[in-house]
């Protein structure tokens, strides 16, 4: 069986299952205006799922792991990881210099952040996202 699985019916399961989850939009942190619309092209609640030491890149880049289809997002926004220390795990997330920034509970933040479980963050302070353990389908 592989490190860090159960193995169910023939399948593997991961121990530990987490995702990225969509909240919605909050009022941008500056009253600025923006040059046309922000709603990103997935609705709230949409899931996005990780694994341990895999960096997903978040930006508008049609390249970017997560696409972002938002004129709030920079091409290049952030980058999470999924990390995990025996049984506690962790959301890094780089801001990989986004001129519309990255913040955690309405504090922008330039560098990295480490979020626990149910903790959020939000990219250009505007499009909200939340680190939690994945729940059924």
């Amino acid at each position: 069986m592989p490190a860090g699985g159960v193995r169910y019916a023939g399948r593997v399961e991961p121990a530990r299952s987490y995702e990225l989850v969509f909240i919605g939009t909050c009022p941008p942190p500056i009253g600025r205006p923006f040059g046309g619309p922000i709603e990103p092209q997935f609705e709230p609640g949409t899931r996005f799922p990780l694994e341990v030491g895999r960096r997903l890149v978040m930006g508008r880049a049609r390249s970017s792991d997560i696409l972002v289809d938002s004129l709030i997002a920079a091409r290049n926004h952030v980058a999470v990881t999924l990390e995990l220390a025996g049984d506690v795990a962790t959301l890094h997330v780089s801001n990989l210099g986004a001129g519309g920034g990255a913040y955690t509970a309405g504090t922008y933040f330039d560098d990295d952040v480490r979020l626990a479980p149910g903790r959020r963050f939000e990219l250009g302070g505007v499009l909200v996202f939340e680190f939690r353990r994945a729940q059924p389908h």
